[in-house]
């Protein structure tokens, strides 16, 4: 960037930072860490792959597709579902 006489940019950056970083909130962060580590060859898109469902009873979800498997993960109760992604559900 041209240095431009006068001006002081760099105090002007901090400040558009400084507002940047208060507005966002926890969901902007996970979209945006998402969208950043999407494979280089895929196209830019915020959502890639399934969404995984957040619910505090996974009982009635376990009965939605047969293939579904309810497994235990650093202290986390998930369903899994290798043919249909879609399924997918994390206890909370």
């Amino acid at each position: 960037m041209p240095a431009v006489s006068g001006v002081d940019t760099t105090s002007h950056c901090r400040t558009d930072c400084k507002e940047f970083n208060q507005s966002l909130d926890v969901d902007d962060v996970r979209t945006l860490i998402r969208a950043t580590t999407a494979r280089a060859s895929a196209p830019f898109c915020l959502f890639t792959g399934s969404i995984m469902k957040i619910k505090n009873s996974l009982k009635a979800l376990m009965r939605r597709d047969r293939n579904n498997k309810l497994v235990r993960r650093r202290g986390r109760v998930y369903i899994i579902n290798k043919k249909a992604p879609r399924f997918k559900a994390r206890q909370g």
